[in-house]
Formats: structure tokens, sequence, C-alpha cells
């Protein structure tokens, strides 16, 4: 199993899965069956991509994306922050055979949606986790967590050494998140607030990459589904 850079992801692993998921053909409730994937499979090869009906993954407000790659033969799932230009985490579902062998793709994408349900985030890297993933892709992105928490725990009182990381303003958890106002907050506690007002200074701000205040919605995205 290896793992492919992804620069929109901030220099984090993308988890590449393949043939060897289990392929459950039999219905039952909460997991991912052959046919399942194999009918959200065809609308994407058909549409080229498919925006995923969820608005929330572990508390996160967030909008997935699954794509299709012709030239270069796999499908890429893609998870943003959903008023942030954020992403928060990359699948690929990719075969040496490439996306012709549609039951080795079709396995492939059953264990990925299915490890959807086990994604957790994380405050120290701005990013969803699989929790269930033991894989290269998994132990660098758990690695990075842990080490830059240490890192940063153990120069909290260093007067010559600004941090990239601080205490969230209202869970005091590590996060790199940041409001325009400077103050920090991590991703899960803005989600939560109920207007867009900083919880420390009260200064109101866009939580959109325009200047709209978040009244627009992506087009980028929109047109996935047309």
């Amino acid at each position: 199993m290896d793992y492919t850079d992804n620069g929109d992801a901030g220099g984090l692993p993308t988890i590449d899965y393949d043939e060897k998921k289990p392929d459950d053909t039999q219905s039952h409730n909460g997991t991912f069956t052959y046919q399942m994937a194999e009918t959200i499979m065809k609308y994407v090869s058909f549409n080229g991509g498919f925006i995923l009906p969820f608005s929330k993954i572990d508390g996160i407000e967030c909008v997935g994306v699954l794509e299709i790659d012709t030239e270069n033969k796999y499908y890429e799932l893609t998870i943003r922050a959903k008023f942030k230009r954020l992403h928060l985490f990359s699948g690929i579902v990719r075969n040496d055979d490439g996306i012709t062998d549609v039951e080795k793709m079709t396995k492939s994408m059953i264990g990925m949606l299915n490890g959807l349900k086990t994604l957790r985030y994380s405050s120290v890297i701005n990013r969803f986790i699989p929790t269930d993933i033991k894989t290269m892709s998994y132990n660098i992105l758990v690695g990075r967590n842990d080490a830059i928490t240490a890192f940063t725990n153990g120069m909290k009182d260093a007067d010559n050494i600004k941090l990239d990381l601080n205490e969230c303003s209202v869970c005091l958890n590590l996060t790199t998140n940041m409001l325009p106002c400077f103050h920090n907050l991590c991703l899960l506690c803005e989600t939560k607030l109920p207007k867009f007002n900083c919880p420390m200074c009260r200064k109101k701000y866009s939580r959109s990459d325009c200047e709209c205040d978040g009244c627009c919605d992506d087009a980028s995205l929109e047109d996935v589904d047309e």
C-alpha cells in the first residue's frame, strides 16, 4: 500500500485503497454492498462527478465530491470544509488494471465508502484521519499529529519562538485554524458558532473565500452534478 501526496491537502498523504477490502454482496443496513458501490461508480463515470449527500463529518461542516480522472484512470474523493477551501481528506481508488476492471475497482470503492464512517477530525493537522486503516498513510497522518503536538507542547515557554499552533479559544485544544482577527479557533468550534462572530473579540467575519459573507456557492462543486 502506497500513498499519494496531495498538495491541496497540505502535503499530507491521500489514502490509496486496493482490492483487498471485503466485497460483501449481501444487502444489510450500515454497510456498502457491491451493488451499491457499482451504482455509484456508474453514475460518476457517466457524469464525471458526484456531490456526496452529507453536511457534516465528526461535527465538521464539509462538502464531499467523488470524481473520475479518465486520463490517469482513478476515482478520487475529496472532502473540504464547507466555508473554506480547506481540504480535510482525500481518498483514491486505483488499481493496476485501471478503471476498466470494474470488479476490482468496485471492491476498492466499497473500502473507501465504508472508511468514511471512521473519519475523525484532528484539530492539530486540520484534517480527517481514518481511524480503522493501518497503512503507511495512516501512520504518517497520526505520526505527524503526535509529533506536532509534542513539539508544540515542548516549546510553549520559549520566548524567542512563535508557534503556528495555539490553543483554541473555546476548547483549548491545539489548532492551526485561525480567524481573520488572528484569534485561534479550531474548525469544530468554528462550525458550532451561531453567527460569524469571533467568540473572543466579537468581530464579524466571512467564512467564505469571497466577500459576500458566505452567501454564494462554490461553482466548481455545482458543476460536478450537471
